[in-house]
Formats: C-alpha cells, sequence, structure tokens
C-alpha cells in the first residue's frame, strides 16, 4: 500500500506576497506625496514670513528714500538669498514714487501655489513672471519655477484703501509682443506705451488683428472709429455698423446690448445712450437694470443675491441695501459695505454673532482665527469676550497662565521662556506684565537673560549654540562667546554668529566648509554649496577639490574629457557641448580649454557647429530637428543648413522654425506652428500660444479655430460642454465658478448664466 502524505503550506503565496508588496507601495507613495506637500508648505510659510520682514523694513525706510530721489535696486540687510534659498531683489518702482517691489526667483511651481493661497494681504499686487494674479494659482504652472513680483505700496495700503486716483495698473513684459501699442523697456520689464494720454490702443476697424493709437473719442468696442453716429454707435465712412432693433443699447466698448441684459453695462463717456432703455438708469458711468426681488445693487451696479454671506461696497447709494430687510449697511470699514445681520433667525446665523472680513458670520467658540480686517477690528473683544484681537485676526486668549504670550495671527501661545523674539503687536498687554523675565527691544518682546546652550542675536532672539544657522549679532558681538562651539565672522555684511566647522564637539568632523547660512558642509558633497559673502574665497582654499562657480562651492571638472563648467550647480560638459557657456562659469579661458570654441558676446561657443547642427545668432548651436524655433536676426542664413528648417520674419526679427506638416519633420498632420514653434494638429485639446507670426494664421490655417488675444482656441465647443472660457477650455454650463470669457457673445450660450465684467457667472 503506497503512503498518502498532505503538505500543510504555513506560509504565504506568491499572489498574496504581490497583494502585500502593492499595499506596502501605494502607501510608500502617500507618504512621499504627503512629505512633498509639507515641504512646499513649510518653505512658503517661510518665505512669506522672511518676505513681510523685509517688505517691512523697506516700507520704514521709504520716506528717506524717496526724499533722497533714490531710484532703482534697494540694498536689503538681510542679503540677496532667502533663507529657503530663492534669490531676492528690491527696487523703488519705475512708474511710481510712492511704490516699491521685490522679485524672488527660481520659486518651484508647487511652492508658488502655495504662496498665493497664504492670503497675505499686505501686497498691492503680485504678478507670476509677467502674469498678474487674479485669484488662478494656475499661472504657477507657467514653468517650472517662476519669478514671483511683489509691489506695495510704501505705507502697506491695498487698492481698496486708496482713492481712485492712487490706483495704478502696470503691464509688465519679457519683449515687445506682450505689450500693446508699445514696446517693453529692457531696463524696467513694464510696457512703455505709444500713445498719448488722449489716445487709447484700440484694434484697427477695418483690420481688427491689428492694434492702434485712436483718439479716446473714437474709441467704441475697443475698435478705432472712423466716426460715430448721434445714436453713438461706430460707423466707418460709408458702411454703417448699427445696433438691431432687438440690442439697442450700445455700450462703451461698442457691443449692442439688449435692455434686458443682466449686465452692467459701460457707457462711459456716452451715459445718454442708457436712454434707449425705459427699464434702466444710470449709475456712475454704468447702465444698470433694476435688481430683481431678492437682490440688491452694489455701488459698481451689479445684482446681489439678499442671501450672500459677502460684502458688498453701496458707498454714495447705502439705500440699495434696504432692498434686503436681512442685510446690514456699516461704515466702520473705509466706505460703506452691505452686511448680511449675524445671529439672526431670518438668516440662519444663530449663535454667530461675529462678521469676518468679508461678511461670514461666525461663532466666538471657533477654534480657527477669524480675520476681521476693517470694519470688525474694533468688536472682537467686545462682542466675543472670549477672543483677543491679535493683528487683524480674532484669535482665542491665551486660557493657559502657563502661555500667556500670543505669538503670531493664528493664535498660538507659548510660555514666558519661550526662546525667540515675539511681535509686540502681537501681545495683549504690556510684555513684562505678563512675563517678568522678558522685556521690550526694537519692537519686539524677548528674553531679558537666555538660558543655559542658548546665546542673544542682535535682535534679542534666544538661539540655540547648536544651532547650523549663522544668525547676525552686528553691535552684540560679544554675545557669542557664551557658546565656545561658534565664532564670529565679519567677511560676511555686518557680524554673525557661526557653528564652528570640522569639530568633534559640534559633530561637525570632516565638514570644513560653512555655506552662506552657517551649514557645515563636507569638501566630497556631490551637490553645489552656497557661499555667497564670506566663504566665497575659503572654496578653493578648504577644499582644493572644488572651484567658485559664481556663488556656488562646486566638485572641479575632474574628467579631462569634460572641461567645461556650465552652470552654477557644477555640471561638466565636453568641448563639443553645443550650447553656449556664460565665461563667468569658466575657469581659465574658452579657448585654452577647447580649442575648438571660441568667446562672443560673453559667451563660449563653438567656432563651427557639427552637422545636423545650425548656429543662432548668439553663437549656440542647435538641432535642425528641434522643435523650438531659435532667433537668426543678422546671421539667417544659418538657417540654410537645415532643409526642414524654414525663416519667419512676421515675428519680431528673424526666427528659425521648424517645417510644419511635413514628413521629413514627423509633423504629418499638424500644420499649425505656435509661438515657440512647436507644430500642432488643429484638434489639438488645449489652446495653442500663437503670439507673433502665427496670429494671422490661426484661422486661415485651422477653420475649426479663432484667435483669442495670442491664443488659438476652438471656434465651437461640444453641446456637453458648451461655454468657451478665455483659457481656450470648454466648460459645463453649470459650473459654479466664474469663466473668464473673451466676449458676451461666448457666454449666451448658457441660458443660466449672465456675462458680468469679464466672466460668465451662474444667475443667482
Amino acid at each position: 500500500m503506497k503512503k498518502s502524505f498532505k503538505i500543510n503550506e504555513l506560509g504565504r503565496s506568491m499572489v498574496e506576497m504581490l497583494g502585500v508588496l502593492a499595499v506596502i507601495g501605494v502607501l510608500s507613495i502617500g507618504a512621499i506625496q504627503g512629505y512633498k506637500y509639507a515641504f512646499n508648505k513649510y518653505n512658503a510659510n517661510e518665505t512669506i514670513n522672511e518676505l513681510n520682514l523685509r517688505a517691512n523694513d523697506i516700507s520704514q525706510r521709504m520716506e528717506r528714500l524717496i526724499e533722497l530721489n533714490h531710484v532703482g535696486n534697494i540694498d536689503m540687510e538681510m542679503g540677496n538669498i532667502t533663507r529657503t534659498g530663492y534669490p531676492i531683489r528690491a527696487r523703488m518702482h519705475p512708474q511710481f514714487i510712492d511704490f516699491f517691489e521685490m522679485f524672488v526667483s527660481d520659486v518651484p511651481s508647487d511652492v508658488c501655489k502655495q504662496l498665493l493661497q497664504s492670503n497675505w494681504d499686505v501686497p498691492f499686487s503680485i504678478f507670476v513672471n509677467i502674469v498678474q494674479y487674479e485669484n488662478d494659482i494656475s499661472i504657477c504652472d507657467q514653468t517650472e519655477t517662476v519669478e514671483i513680483a511683489y509691489e506695495f505700496h510704501k505705507d502697506f495700503l491695498s487698492p481698496d484703501d486708496m482713492e481712485e486716483a492712487e490706483r495704478h495698473e502696470i503691464q509688465r513684459c519679457n519683449h515687445d509682443n506682450n505689450c500693446k501699442c508699445g514696446e517693453c523697456s529692457t531696463e524696467t520689464g513694464l510696457c512703455e506705451s505709444y500713445c498719448s494720454n488722449r489716445e487709447t490702443c484700440s484694434k484697427n476697424y477695418e483690420q481688427p488683428a491689428y492694434l492702434m493709437c485712436c483718439p479716446n473719442e473714437n474709441v467704441v468696442n475697443g475698435i478705432c472709429c472712423a466716426g460715430i453716429d448721434e445714436n453713438g454707435q461706430c460707423c466707418q465712412g460709408g458702411a454703417v455698423k448699427c445696433c438691431p432693433p432687438e440690442k439697442p443699447l450700445i455700450g462703451a466698448n461698442g457691443t449692442c446690448y439688449s435692455c434686458d441684459d443682466n449686465s452692467r453695462i459701460d457707457v462711459t463717456g456716452m451715459t445718454t445712450n442708457c436712454n434707449v432703455c425705459e427699464n434702466r438708469f444710470i449709475q456712475g458711468n454704468a447702465c444698470v437694470k433694476q435688481c430683481p426681488d431678492g437682490q440688491f445693487m452694489d455701488k459698481d451696479g451689479y445684482c446681489r443675491s439678499c442671501n450672500s454671506s459677502t460684502a458688498y461696497p453701496v458707498k454714495g447709494v447705502e439705500h440699495y441695501c434696504n432692498a434686503c430687510p436681512n442685510r446690514m449697511v456699516d461704515y466702520a470699514d473705509p466706505g460703506a459695505y452691505c452686511y448680511l445681520a449675524c445671529d439672526t433667525a431670518i438668516n440662519n446665523t444663530q449663535g454667530k454673532p461675529l462678521n469676518g472680513e468679508y461678511g461670514n458670520c461666525y461663532s466666538c467658540d471657533v477654534k480657527s482665527s477669524i480675520n476681521v480686517n476693517g470694519i470688525n477690528k474694533g468688536r472682537c473683544s467686545q462682542i466675543c469676550p472670549n477672543r483677543v484681537l491679535n493683528g487683524y485676526m480674532c484669535v482665542l486668549g491665551c486660557s493657559d497662565p502657563n502661555k500667556p504670550l500670543l505669538v503670531d495671527t493664528s493664535g498660538t501661545c507659548k510660555d514666558c521662556n519661550h526662546p525667540d523674539k515675539i511681535n509686540v503687536s502681537f501681545l495683549q498687554g504690556e510684555c513684562s506684565a505678563l512675563c517678568p523675565n522678558r522685556e521690550v527691544k526694537n519692537g519686539y518682546c524677548v528674553l531679558k537673560e537666555c538660558a543655559d546652550g542658548y546665546f542673544k542675536d542682535k535682535e534679542g532672539a534666544c538661539r540655540s549654540c547648536s544651532s547650523a544657522t549663522a544668525y547676525p549679532v552686528q553691535g552684540v558681538e560679544t554675545n557669542c562667546d557664551v557658546c565656545p562651539n561658534r565664532f564670529v565672522d565679519y567677511a560676511y555684511p555686518g557680524a554673525y554668529c557661526y557653528l564652528k566647522c570640522d569639530s568633534e564637539e559640534n559633530g561637525t568632523q570632516g565638514k570644513k566648509l560653512n555655506g552662506e547660512y552657517g551649514t557645515c558642509y563636507s569638501c566630497d558633497v556631490a551637490t553645489s554649496i552656497n557661499v555667497n559673502g564670506k566663504n566665497m574665497a575659503r572654496c578653493s582654499k578648504l577644499c582644493p577639490n572644488r572651484v567658485l562657480n559664481g556663488n556656488m562651492c562646486v566638485l572641479g571638472c575632474s574628467d579631462p574629457s569634460k572641461p567645461l563648467l556650465a552652470d552654477t550647480a557644477g555640471t561638466c560638459k565636453d568641448c563639443d557641448y553645443p550650447d553656449k557657456i556664460p565665461v563667468s562659469f569658466l575657469q581659465g579661458e574658452c579657448s585654452t580649454l577647447c580649442p575648438n570654441r571660441e568667446v562672443k558676446n560673453g559667451y563660449c561657443i563653438l567656432k563651427e557647429c557639427a552637422e545636423g547642427y545650425f548656429m543662432d545668432k548668439d553663437g549656440a548651436c542647435r538641432s535642425c530637428n528641434s522643435a523650438t524655433a531659435y532667433p537668426v536676426q543678422g546671421v539667417e542664413s544659418n538657417c540654410d543648413v537645415c532643409p526642414n528648417r524654414m525663416i519667419d520674419y512676421a515675428y519680431p526679427g528673424a526666427y528659425c522654425y521648424l517645417e510644419c506638416d511635413s514628413e521629413e519633420n514627423g509633423t504629418q498632420g499638424k500644420p499649425l506652428n505656435g509661438e515657440y514653434g512647436n507644430c500642432y494638429s488643429c484638434n489639438t485639446q488645449s489652446s495653442i500660444n500663437v503670439n507673433g507670426k502665427n496670429m494671422a494664421r490661426c484661422s486661415q490655417i485651422c477653420p475649426n479655430r479663432k484667435l483669442n488675444g495670442s491664443m488659438c482656441n476652438w471656434a465651437k465647443c461640444s453641446e456637453d460642454k458648451q461655454l468657451l472660457g478665455s483659457n481656450g477650455t470648454c466648460y459645463e454650463c453649470n459650473i459654479v465658478t466664474p469663466i473668464k470669457v473673451a466676449s458676451e457673445d461666448d457666454c449666451k450660450v448658457c441660458l443660466n448664466r449672465t456675462y458680468n465684467n469679464g466672466y460668465c457667472t451662474l444667475i443667482p
């Protein structure tokens, strides 16, 4: 008889183990994403805090700078790199004497979004690259890293705090194509208009694709008209362009409107046009329609829902707010605002007595801080005795007697031994009264004496002797002496207390070189080390295997086949590297390192390009197969070495483009060039930037598309997404978000929406 064996499998099957590994992988990805978000959030918060300090410092110096007729860049005591590693500079505003600007460069896209969502209300305006921020954080996606420009009034006034005459708009630019009827100043980066004060940049009536400086009185609908008839309609010679009977009202922009249109229609300079509609009346320069029941009209002529939690301005037309019995007018804010009444049954706001800045009603016991900037600042403790005003935030008071110090606008409470300095504006009561061991110095509440293991910086904050960061001790250099593991250095502007490097006591053995902010590095570390300031001269001295490259201490090019340092990151390239290299990055003379290269216009370039490459106007060798358009102004014949490319002069200057819809280039079915040379199919889902040469070719090459500014967009959306935004995207009519559109006609495809000052919004 054969024996029967039963096998007991005590382990796990292959399928089970693969399942476990999959779960672990998903959890790891989630952890990485969470860390990345937290890191970006931290960088944004640190950057905002530092920008606030820098802007406040400049604001305090502005009157003196104006008195001295100072122009151009403004020196910053804190240096030209933020603590988070972003280059920063400041300057007097080139156009407006009471304003200054700060520019933060190389900001990653994700950090940029966090900065824009910080609700920092100090800047007068914010630009990302050259695009003004208007509550759309997608402008951070223009490039992987961006430059953010913050504009400030010398007294930190916002547009709402200014008289109309003091406000302004500016247009930033990179090249002339960004400017309408003007050119881009290479000195200021701002558009300079060709038009006089009595002219407006408008479309040419005969050729709408072209702009011209037009007398103000001849501008209608953004078009320069040869004449305007007695009804305010735009007419040109014998061909009269008039409004139809069903749309008798012509606005200042020349568009014809129905009398029943719900929009606020601008009739600046032609207010009598409003008389054609018996159901409309003039409010300022706007022709407005009486609001329906359940709505009131704000000072700008827009109808607002009585149930909206937002506060709307009604200065000069306060009686309009009376149309809503559940609302009230308040004058404590500059001007007058129509607010939703709080703590009332009619508004379902019982138990929520406190208005926030924008009109929302809050309970006194809500855990979060409440922004009460403006009207409610004086009411914080009056309405809610358990809360205190902290800056412009109404926060819960410090109920723990062991933590009496409010340290920021979020309502964080700290004990009396908190080592850092605290802005006295955040304290409720006098500094020493709350904590006898503290005193006020330079506007901060600081410890009178630091604990063991700490030293005091020049502003009075206690800093750990073990901290890797370098802190300023200008004027109080002896404070650094309490830490035997630190030293003072004067090579940096001012005096800083640094951690000693290559020290067993500090745990920095083998790390000889201080970075700009005090961190100690090994000479063999693979990354570039920022040594801006004191350590620039010590780079090669302390680390013979490294060289100074700009303000970066980088590993030298040890491979003789790659002798060219190409950038501040320490990247080494061979002598045949096709692109140009700034000579400031080179260690030695260009031709000495590479006989096949020469210096031209401050760059080290190849004397001759390899086969399959052409040379642009700056001397860089570019691949014949590159999709990018490169400038060849003055050296147009260089483009001829590439039979698959062409020159175009319609763009400012001359550019060498890849030919589109070409089998040789692999661009079959892609007939349209974008601004930078890429070839696109007419059925491309996204908008196509055709700024410059291809603007006139958008509809010509692709009949299914139309030009909108510099974007070649869909001419018509699908039935399920009928609404065409100015960005070229198609949206459903029921989307809640206001959609920016190119014209009122684009909004009219949705019967449930109305055109409102450039946006298509849901009808309340």
